[in-house]
């Protein structure tokens, strides 16, 4: 966001919300997050669980200061779901929490994007009614009148169907 108050760049793409009069935002892509647990775990076998059934268990998560919108939001599920979460550990990227999970070091939840990272040492599971989502949006100084960002965001708003 820096970098859009100094005018050093014109498009970026961001994790939302952010809120900035300065800065206007299209969506380009959503994706529901999914529960991440030790291949070994009980509920690993489980097609779909209910944010409750992870009351009891220990989260990774990525740190409130990398992401906060989706830690937020993980937290704000878990409160829905009757229970505060016992947060074990918090660490800079995705790559490090699904591979705290698969060490059996706890669960998490993660966007549905990463099922691909430790696939034979952990299992992802849907969960059942309003899981956690993050969206990805590309993001521009609101009074930045370019031809060439009005070309991009034309593009880009062709290829992710919004309006």
């Amino acid at each position: 966001m820096e970098a859009f108050h100094r005018k050093d760049i014109d498009i970026g793409f961001v994790r939302t919300p952010v809120v900035d009069s300065l800065i206007s935002l299209m969506p380009v892509h959503q994706e529901t997050c999914l529960a991440v647990v030790p291949k070994l775990h009980p509920l690993a076998q489980r097609a779909s669980i209910a944010m409750s059934d992870l009351s009891a268990e220990r989260f990774i998560l990525v740190e409130r200061e990398v992401w906060p919108s989706w830690y937020d939001d993980i937290l704000s599920k878990c409160r829905d779901a009757g229970f505060s979460p016992i947060i074990r550990q918090d660490v800079k990227e995705i790559q490090t929490v699904v591979g705290l999970v698969a060490a059996g070091l706890g669960i998490s939840i993660v966007p549905k994007s990463t099922d691909n990272l430790h696939a034979r040492d952990v299992a992802f599971i849907a969960i059942e009614g309003g899981a956690p989502r993050v969206e990805m949006s590309i993001a521009w100084r609101t009074d930045n009148r370019s031809p060439l960002v009005n070309q991009f965001l034309d593009t880009a708003a062709r290829f992710s169907g919004s309006d």
